[in-house]
């Protein structure tokens, strides 16, 4: 039986999270008057505009989201570099956007090999000059072979998510320096908001944001923009994988691209979508930490939770048959793929 002194003294215990909420109410009064005046710095400080992209790579270029922004970069005179690790695929990606008037050339790489991939993207950025560099490859919990225990799929995921997107977005920084130009686009998610579900890939992506964020601020000096993507629920294979009914707010790749696309050309710093998904994803992020807790208790009755232990039947297998992988967007499955 709980007393109310208990109760008394739980309150007392937490009256930070209660100042934070506090602080979080006039804090934002103060950001909504003082917004336009920061907006302006943002107009004058920052470069919004560069020239009309004519080289792309992308990686987890196979389906989902990468295959959609693919498709909307292309068309005459744009030379595409897409990188993944399911040719086939890559091979439709390609015969679409040659369609569209593009020069196109892919190559299956894992992500997670740093030699290769500064390799091939020295090489490809010698010969063709990049504009924009997006490391697009990832994969969730739900993802990786059947075969995994938590911890192992914690240490393979981290690996893809986080060292594969640091080993594609590395190696050109120092040229972009050196011409002054060029964007560097990073694939975050909206989950990197939460502490709901799958532990290892909310992290890798919050890790995604604050990197990108950060290095912006690092490299804007130099003429050279970085920009994060923070989807919410996307109509791909990664999305199917979570075995829901439906999922809120979501969109196409397409719809997707459009998006995309649009925040690249103007430099965003963050790049969001869709808007309800945001915002809800913003909120869930304001209550503090010790709180959360009980509101992800409360979250439980409207979204069933995904047993991140046991991984997609289908994708696993698929990926285990000649690596036949059908996600959004992976570029591998490191050791445990086949060729």
């Amino acid at each position: 039986m709980i007393l109310f002194e208990d109760v008394v003294k739980s309150f007392i215990d937490n009256m930070n999270d209660y100042l934070m909420i506090v602080v979080s109410f006039f804090g934002s009064l103060l950001l909504l008057l003082i917004g336009p005046f920061l907006n302006l710095i943002n107009i004058t400080k920052n470069k919004t505009k560069f020239g009309t992209p004519k080289t792309i790579v992308i990686t987890g270029s196979n389906s989902g989201m990468g295959r959609g922004i693919a498709i909307a970069y292309a068309k005459p005179g744009v030379t595409l570099g897409l990188i993944g690790r399911n040719i086939e695929r890559l091979q439709d990606v390609k015969n679409e956007c040659i369609k569209k008037g593009a020069n196109v050339i892919i190559e299956s790489i894992d992500i997670t090999d740093k030699e290769k991939m500064n390799n091939w993207l020295l090489s490809f950025d010698k010969k063709y000059t990049v504009d924009i560099l997006i490391a697009n490859a990832a994969v969730s919990e739900l993802m990786l072979p059947k075969e995994l225990n938590f911890n192992d799929r914690t240490y393979e995921l981290t690996n893809i998510n986080v060292m594969g997107m640091l080993n594609t977005a590395l190696p050109l920084i120092e040229n972009f320096e050196k011409r002054g130009n060029g964007q560097i686009v990073l694939v975050s998610s909206l989950t990197s908001y939460l502490n709901f579900v799958f532990p290892t890939y909310c992290g890798s992506k919050a890790f995604v944001t604050s990197f990108g964020l950060t290095l912006r601020n690092r490299l804007k000096d130099s003429g050279v923009g970085v920009s994060i993507i923070a989807p919410g629920f996307v109509d791909t294979p990664m999305s199917d994988s979570l075995k829901q009914d439906s999922l809120p707010f979501s969109v196409t790749p397409d719809q997707a691209a459009t998006i995309i696309l649009d925040g690249i050309s103007k430099n965003k710093a963050f790049i969001a979508f869709s808007l309800p998904t945001l915002l809800f994803t913003y909120f869930v992020n304001i209550i503090p930490p010790n709180l959360k807790d009980s509101w992800n208790y409360i979250s439980t009755f409207f979204f069933k939770h995904p047993e991140y232990n046991t991984p997609n039947t289908s994708s696993c297998n698929n990926n285990n048959n000649n690596n036949n992988n059908n996600n959004t967007n992976s570029s591998s499955y490191s050791k445990f793929k086949k060729n």
